[in-house]
């Protein structure tokens, strides 16, 4: 039988784990145990290498989460456009309502880069009769408030 568990060397915890076991026969010059432990690791490393993808996708996913939170006058129709540009940016993986009001949204945005290239890219999109301005940036959030035209311009 061969176990092999994978550990996330920053916490320590187990990220994956599998194990096989498998019989050979002998054949002449070579023992079977020997056999058997080769096979049963290499159905483990197949095994393993499947999981150890799936764990780096899930946290790689994990790690580019992050709160959107967006707010300002003449909401709705902004917000509108503002989801609109949204579907252009192909960086955008995936993005959801945490809550949505009249005058403010906090949106849960999975992003292909950091929370700073996010507003970053945001920032340098143009947008009719109105402008966004980027309030904070951290690692879990984004803020952005809508501004009229004519505050963008001062």
């Amino acid at each position: 039988m061969v176990s092999l568990d994978v550990l996330d060397v920053a916490t320590g915890e187990s990220v994956a784990g599998c194990e096989h076991q498998a019989s050979a026969k002998a054949e002449v010059g070579r023992p079977g145990d020997v056999l058997a432990i080769v096979q049963a690791a290499d159905l483990a490393a197949a095994d393993l290498a499947a999981k150890i993808d799936r764990a780096w996708t899930q946290k790689q996913r994990k790690e580019r989460a992050f709160n959107v939170r967006i707010e300002g006058n003449e909401f709705l129709p902004r917000f509108i456009s503002l989801k609109k540009r949204f579907a252009e940016i192909r960086e955008i993986e995936n993005v959801q309502p945490r809550e949505i009001g009249s005058d403010q949204a906090v949106l849960d945005m999975v992003y292909k880069g950091s929370p700073d290239d996010f507003a970053q890219r945001i920032m340098f999109t143009a947008f009719d009769e109105f402008g966004i301005e980027i309030i904070e940036v951290s690692e879990s959030l984004v803020n952005i408030r809508f501004v009229d035209d004519s505050t963008i311009l001062e």
